[in-house]
């Protein structure tokens, strides 16, 4: 169920699918496997499957984003004048 992985968007789930029509561009994979899984009469499960996968991914996100937090900051602080003009 490729659609659950990449469902870490919340926003756009129940219309894609529900309706087939992805909200947001995340959402775009969502279709793929839930709508189907709706027309199987599966949508509670798509539904489901996809607020927990999208728990899932922001909690591993925000874990991984307090660990490395401190060593993003270091090497910002190591940015000169090249850096910030490429960025």
């Amino acid at each position: 169920m490729t659609s659950v992985y990449y469902g870490a968007m919340y926003g756009g789930r129940i219309s894609s699918i529900l309706l087939n029509i992805p909200g947001d561009e995340p959402a775009l994979m969502t279709t793929l496997d839930g709508y189907p899984m709706a027309k199987a009469g599966r949508a509670g499960d798509a539904l489901v499957l996809s607020g927990v996968a999208s728990f899932v991914g922001a909690f591993l996100a925000t874990i991984g984003l307090m660990l490395l937090a401190p060593l993003q900051a270091r090497v910002a602080f190591l940015f000169g004048p090249a850096e910030y003009f490429a960025l």
